[in-house]
């Protein structure tokens, strides 16, 4: 199974990936430094229009690695700059967990392509939950970064 850099290298040469990366980019870095946890809101067609199926597959296990699914129709605070509509119906919601800390976000980043080499615009809208992050600084993290080295290798099925 993939790991994010090797997501990244095999994809990241094909420009309907980029929305994509670029979007999960945004997600991490506006996380950064922030209280609460923030929503990434996606259209389905996102990951079916994007590339051929194994892409698809792919980019769901990466995504299902590092966030968590969410419920798309959560009443939580609306501050996004897009609206999806009222239906959640081919909506997929991710998010961090909220023990993610700073410093297992930034080398998340780190492995991602700078904005600069990603063309197009970032796909989806972010929204703020009222859910309240418990390690923002990496207090309470046991292993000192380590344990990203399990989601750089993690395999879901």
């Amino acid at each position: 199974r993939p790991s994010i850099t090797a997501f990244v290298s095999r994809h990241e040469g094909q420009l309907g990936a980029h929305p994509l990366l670029k979007g999960f980019r945004v997600l991490l870095e506006k996380q950064l430094g922030d209280e609460f946890v923030w929503r990434w809101l996606l259209q389905e067609e996102v990951l079916l229009e994007a590339g051929d199926d194994s892409f698809m597959e792919q980019a769901v296990e990466l995504l299902a690695c590092v966030l968590r699914r969410a419920d798309p129709a959560a009443g939580d605070d609306d501050i996004g700059d897009c609206e999806v509509g009222a239906s959640s119906a081919g909506v997929l919601a991710w998010e961090l967990p909220a023990q993610a800390s700073d410093p297992h976000i930034s080398r998340l980043v780190a492995l991602l392509p700078r904005a600069t080499r990603l063309e197009g615009r970032a796909t989806g809208e972010l929204r703020k939950t009222r859910a309240q992050r418990s390690n923002v600084r990496g207090e309470l993290d046991e292993d000192g970064g380590l344990c990203l080295g399990g989601l750089l290798r993690c395999n879901v099925l």
